[in-house]
């Protein structure tokens, strides 16, 4: 079966997204967590919430006895093993929370976190992984993908990145 292997062009709209997606940009919630915190009203946020990609802001089922379940949609959700709940969109939490990301322009940066939906935007197709080093990423596809951010590799180019990766992790 044949393989395809691509290289993302580092000024192109899909590399700048992608740097979202692998937390390389919109650390936010970690980086801006006192302001967060106080503005929203729970302490240390960052180690106790998570959002969703459509801005939903969701709490640690651990901490979630620190609200009241009024403010808290019925379904729960799994993330990394955790259980969490999601604020109403009418909750005082959620509102001071929605206010903070448009007041900061930050949807686009959670929408870009979720993978399916950047692949879907860039209309990458078929069964795809990617492998970000030295600030590049790679795209190995088990289709030919038909997208002007991507610049074809040969397959050994590919190995040669893997194994430099190798060998940095194993110098530190």
């Amino acid at each position: 079966m044949d393989k395809y292997y691509y290289k993302v062009e580092k000024t192109s709209n899909l590399h700048r997204d992608l740097e979202y997606g692998f937390f390389i940009k919109g650390q936010f919630m970690q980086d801006r967590n006192e302001e967060i915190s106080s503005l929203v009203g729970i302490e240390d946020l960052a180690s106790k919430a998570a959002y969703d990609f459509h801005g939903g802001l969701l709490i640690n089922e651990a901490y979630s006895d620190e609200i009241d379940d009024k403010h808290f949609i019925k379904k729960e959700q799994e993330l990394d093993g955790h259980i969490f709940k999601q604020f109403k969109k009418s909750s005082n939490y959620f509102k001071k929370w929605d206010k903070f990301i448009k007041e900061n322009n930050l949807t686009h940066a959670i929408r870009m976190q979720s993978l399916n939906f950047l692949v879907f935007v860039y209309d990458l197709t078929g069964a795809i992984e990617f492998i970000t080093y030295n600030d590049t990423f790679y795209l190995e596809s088990k289709t030919e993908q038909e997208n002007k951010s991507l610049i074809s590799i040969t397959e050994r180019e590919l190995l040669e990145m893997k194994l430099e990766m190798a060998k940095g992790k194993e110098a530190s």
